[in-house]
Formats: C-alpha cells, sequence, structure tokens
C-alpha cells in the first residue's frame, strides 16, 4: 500500500530528525519542510481529491475549446475512471509552426490565469502530463493527472500577487539594474520561512551575487538555486509554497522560451517587447476565440499600464542584435 509506505517513511524522518547532527546536515543540504513534500505525497494519491481537481478544471475551462480534461465515470477511496483521452507530443513533427506557438501561448495563458488570477495551480505540469489532441479540425491540450494541485495562502498570494510571474516579465536586466534587484529582493524575502527582518542581508546577498548569475539574471533555475544558498547560509527554510511555484515555472520554462514567450540565456526580451509585441498577441488570441475572459481583462490592464510610446518607425518593429539599432543611428 503507498500510503502505508509514505506513512513509514514519514517516521523514519522524524526519528532520524531527532539527531541534531542529522537536522542541521539536513538543513544545510536542502533547506525544504520535507514533512509539507511528504504531505503533498499523500495529495497526489487521494483518488477523491484528483477527482475533485479535474471538475474545478473542467468547470473553470468548459467555455475553452483549446483546453480539454478528462470526463470522470466513477470515483471512490480506491478507483478513478476517466475517459480515455489520447494524444501527441507538443514537439511532435505533426504539428506545424503556426498551432505550435498558439498553442503555447494558451498553455502560457493557462498557467498564468492559475497561479496569478484563480491561486490554484495543476502542480504537476511536466510534458507528460499534457499532451495534444485533434479535435473538430483544431489542436487542443488534454491535462492529465491532478492529484496534486495547490495554491498560496492568503497573506502571500495578497502580497506576492503577480510579482512571481512579473520578476520574469517585467525586469531588464541589461538596462534598469535597481529595479530588477528590488524585484528580486521582494521574491527572496517571500520565499524564506522566518519572522525576522532579514532585508538588509537578503539586499547584500543580492547585490553580491547579481553579476554571479549572469548573463541572464532571471532564469528560475538560477533564482531557485540562490534562494536555496541564502537559505542555506542563514539556516532558514524555504516557504514551501513558494517553492512549488518555482518548480512550476522551471516545469514550463522551455516551452515558453522555445516558443518567444520568456527569456532564456541566449535572447533577453525585454519589457518593452513584452507589453508591445508577447501580450498584443495573447490580447488577440483571447478575443478572436473569447476564451480567457479574466485573463484578458489583466492583460487590458497591464498594458495600460505599460504603454510604451513610440517615437520612430523602429519602436513598432521587433528585433535581435544590434542591426536595426544601427540602421537607424546612420539613418539619423
Amino acid at each position: 500500500d503507498v500510503y502505508d509506505d509514505i506513512v513509514m517513511f514519514q517516521r523514519v524522518i522524524k526519528f532520524l530528525f531527532k539527531f541534531p547532527f542529522i537536522y542541521n546536515k539536513y538543513k544545510k543540504i536542502c533547506p525544504f519542510d520535507i514533512y509539507s513534500f511528504i504531505e503533498q505525497f499523500k495529495d497526489q494519491i487521494d483518488l477523491v481529491k484528483e477527482a475533485n481537481n479535474n471538475l474545478y478544471f473542467n468547470e473553470l475551462y468548459k467555455n475553452n475549446k483549446f483546453l480539454r480534461f478528462p470526463d470522470i465515470y466513477q470515483i471512490s477511496k480506491s478507483v478513478l475512471i476517466m475517459s480515455y483521452e489520447d494524444g501527441f507530443d507538443f514537439n511532435d513533427d505533426k504539428l506545424d509552426s503556426y498551432n505550435r506557438e498558439k498553442l503555447a501561448s494558451i498553455f502560457n495563458m493557462f498557467f498564468k490565469s492559475n497561479i496569478m488570477i484563480y491561486n490554484y495551480n495543476h502542480g504537476d505540469l511536466h510534458p507528460g502530463n499534457w499532451k495534444i489532441q485533434t479535435y473538430d479540425n483544431e489542436y487542443r491540450i488534454v491535462i492529465y493527472d491532478m492529484g496534486f494541485c495547490w495554491k498560496m495562502n492568503d497573506s502571500i498570494f495578497t502580497e506576492l500577487g503577480t510579482d512571481l510571474i512579473d520578476t520574469f516579465e517585467d525586469c531588464d536586466t541589461k538596462f534598469d539594474e535597481e529595479p530588477t534587484k528590488k524585484r528580486l529582493c521582494k521574491l527572496l524575502k517571500i520565499s524564506i520561512v522566518t519572522n525576522e527582518d532579514y532585508t538588509e542581508k537578503i539586499k547584500d546577498f543580492i547585490d553580491k551575487s547579481y553579476n554571479n548569475i549572469s548573463p541572464w539574471k532571471l532564469c528560475p533555475v538560477k533564482l531557485f538555486k540562490n534562494v536555496i544558498l541564502f537559505c542555506s547560509i542563514e539556516d532558514l527554510m524555504i516557504n514551501p509554497i513558494l517553492a512549488q511555484g518555482f518548480i512550476l515555472i522551471i516545469q514550463v520554462q522551455k516551452i515558453f522560451e522555445d516558443n518567444g514567450l520568456m527569456t532564456d540565456g541566449t535572447r533577453i526580451i525585454s519589457s518593452k517587447e513584452i507589453y508591445r509585441d508577447r501580450y498584443i498577441s495573447l490580447l488577440t488570441i483571447c478575443e478572436t476565440y473569447n476564451i480567457f475572459d479574466e485573463f484578458l481583462d489583466f492583460i487590458k490592464s497591464k498594458l495600460n499600464t505599460k504603454q510604451q510610446n513610440i517615437n520612430n518607425i523602429f519602436d513598432t518593429i521587433s528585433y535581435d542584435g544590434h542591426t536595426l539599432s544601427k540602421l537607424e543611428n546612420l539613418l539619423q
């Protein structure tokens, strides 16, 4: 029985942690609340919770023809029978570039709506838990395995708001170093579990480590490693919910990078480009297909707040490198 195995593991951990040497060694290497993670494993094997999570997402996105969740036929504590939903991998050659980019945008909005608006997240969005499905001469995303879903408590959600996502979208590391550092400090402060004020220590840590994580300061893997490092140095624990947020972003990072929805190590997408091009593209999809209504309102609010001034024709063109900027200087 899997549940019994988890309980036995939990008892072994409690026994081992009675020895200070073992506990302190664990905290230095892995500053996570292991008991919270054990409880999350229990959630993953709870079929009733999985069914309720499935019903939640089915109801929430029932009018979105690009998202599919299995239908539930029968549920008990030991049995969960759902519809069989076949699908193929997102990177399969049968998906053309136009539909791949569109589906990446839809998956992006599903991810962001859950974490920023509804505060209810599918906790395991690795590539095996979602596939592409052909339906009614269109392609749609089918989502599997909703055994583990999570949310932030109200105080963290109120304080964090959209900052977890904004940190990766709204910081121009090449041009605006101080605003970027402030956002990183805020994210690190929320990521630790403590009743003490670590503001100055966090600021000092970010100042010292900022150049060590270049050329891109906002890689979620690098940021998560730095959160772990800071907790190890200061003998602190990482907030388990924020840890889940980092893990979730890391799981979807590759698809967003490959489709121009997130900065990668070779190309920094400025916040100007995000709000001028990326968000306008997402807005167009929402309005064309009448989907993600609440996220559409969020996009419009962001675009109104972050309006970019267009001074000349070059401000309306997206480009990589320096070719167009050099041409602009020559023409001027």
